[in-house]
């Protein structure tokens, strides 16, 4: 099957793993173009996948990667039984170019075409004078540029809107154990975090119990058409079980976090605690399964 355009393929190598496939032309798509294997540096990070300014319009976002750790379920080949086992996973930061402002086109166009002839007789040619317009915007961010007829032009300042930082862990046990990524991690302006197991307290479950937290802010007409106040009014407004309730809860607790912890997830608290060491601004939480 031909596709309508390019792809390439680059794949993160964690320390003393080698590429998975080759990239010889009968190993590769016929709209594939040779991808890069990139090797995790000293500190057990990428820190560099994708450069500033990639992709086109050389306006692309910078991307690096980290590990996060992740238990899958290992089927041996032996019998039926399977194994849980510890798999290496990678977690991304996305990192937005500096914000910028727009360029003085009403001043810089007159200026350019003013220098075209002289531009195009450069060694190396400037053969589209307003092309310089994108090589202002473009990044990494370049150097001022002096035109022939002297007059210096620079790329545009800082709008002083603070750049965007994203932060996508998929399936992993309560971020990164990874001191180097954590940093790369700071200051994130939305965390996308796996989370699959949650501890709910009993009085927020459904049923009487949980009826008053769940009806705080419920108009009271609303709670007599659903039959709300009647459930409440069978609720000894003195919890005796108190006490009993809260150990409940303890080891119901427990028991969440080393479920969660079997199978490789992470529970709300984890979630809520690296977001919280990262200083993360928002934090989105989700989990794909298979069904």
């Amino acid at each position: 099957m031909n596709l309508s355009g390019v792809f390439a393929v680059h794949e993160l190598l964690h320390e003393g793993t080698t590429p998975s496939v080759g990239c010889e032309l009968d190993e590769i798509h016929g709209n594939e173009a040779v991808g890069m294997d990139i090797p995790v540096d000293k500190d057990g990070v990428w820190r560099q996948v994708l450069q500033e300014g990639n992709g086109h319009g050389r306006k692309g976002w910078a991307v690096g990667a980290g590990p996060i750790e992740h238990r899958g379920e290992l089927s041996l080949s032996n019998g039926p039984r399977s194994e849980l086992m510890a798999v290496p996973a990678i977690g991304f930061v996305l990192q937005e170019p500096i914000p910028r402002k727009s360029l003085d086109t009403a001043y810089l166009i007159p200026l350019l075409k003013s220098n075209a002839e002289a531009l195009a007789a450069q060694d190396p040619p400037v053969k589209h004078c307003l092309s310089l317009l994108s090589t202002l915007t473009s990044l990494p961010t370049p150097d001022p540029i002096t035109l022939p007829s002297g007059e210096t032009i620079h790329p545009p300042e800082p709008s002083g809107i603070p750049a965007r930082k994203l932060v996508i862990f998929g399936d992993c046990s309560g971020g990164t154990k990874n001191s180097t990524f954590k940093t790369m991690c700071q200051d994130a302006s939305l965390l996308v975090h796996e989370c699959t197991n949650s501890f709910i307290p009993e009085l927020i479950q459904r049923g009487k119990k949980g009826a008053k937290v769940r009806t705080r802010d419920m108009e009271p007409s609303l709670m007599e058409k659903n039959g709300t106040m009647k459930n409440l009014r069978e609720v000894d407004p003195v919890d005796e079980e108190a006490e009993a309730r809260r150990k409940r809860e303890e080891a119901r607790k427990v028991e969440v976090r080393e479920k969660a912890v079997g199978r490789g997830h992470s529970t709300p608290d984890e979630v809520g605690e690296f977001a919280r060491d990262i200083r993360a601004r928002r934090v989105v939480v989700n989990h794909f399964s298979s069904m």
